[in-house]
C-alpha cells in the first residue's frame, strides 16, 4: 500500500483504494460483535422508537382533544352574544353536544350527566350552564392530558 507521485504532480491513489483494508476492517468489526447482539441492539432501538412514538401520538390526541373543546366553547360563547330564538339557541347547543359526544373525547358520560342530556332529551337547555359545564370538562381534559 503505496502512495506514487505521477509526472503531473498528482498522487496515485488506486493501489491504495484496490486494497481491501477497509472491507477486511469492516468485517473484522462485524465479526466480533455476535449475531445475538446486534438483533438486541437493533431491538432496542425499535422498542424505543415505537415508545417515542405512542408518546407523540397521545402528546398529540390531547392537545388535539384539548384544542377541539377550546373551539366549542368559543362556539358556545358566540352562540351567547348571537341574536337567536331560545329554540335555535337550544338547536346549536344540541349540536354542540353531538359534537362533543362524536369526538369521542375522554369524558366518563356518567361523570358528565350534562353532556347526554344536552345530546339526548327535548328539554331546553340553558346556555350559562352549558358554557359552565364545558369549562369544567375542559379543566378535567387539561389534568388527564397532564397526566
Amino acid at each position: 500500500m503505496s502512495i506514487t507521485q505521477r509526472a503531473d504532480g498528482w498522487y496515485d491513489l488506486a493501489q491504495t483504494l484496490d486494497d481491501p483494508v477497509l472491507l477486511v476492517a469492516a468485517e473484522q468489526g462485524l465479526t466480533l460483535w455476535p449475531s445475538w447482539q446486534l438483533l438486541l441492539v437493533g431491538v432496542s432501538g425499535l422498542v424505543v422508537l415505537a415508545g417515542l412514538l405512542k408518546w407523540g401520538w397521545r402528546a398529540y390526541q390531547a392537545w388535539y382533544t384539548k384544542r377541539s373543546l377550546q373551539r366549542l366553547i368559543k362556539r358556545v360563547q358566540l352562540l351567547g352574544s348571537a341574536n337567536l330564538t331560545a329554540s335555535e339557541r337550544s338547536i346549536e347547543l344540541r349540536r354542540v353536544a353531538l359534537a362533543i359526544y362524536q369526538q369521542q373525547v375522554p369524558l366518563v358520560l356518567a361523570d358528565y350527566p350534562w353532556l347526554y342530556d344536552a345530546c339526548f332529551s327535548n328539554q331546553p337547555i340553558d346556555p350559562q350552564e352549558f358554557y359552565h359545564q364545558l369549562q369544567k370538562a375542559e379543566f378535567s381534559l387539561k389534568r388527564i392530558a397532564d397526566d
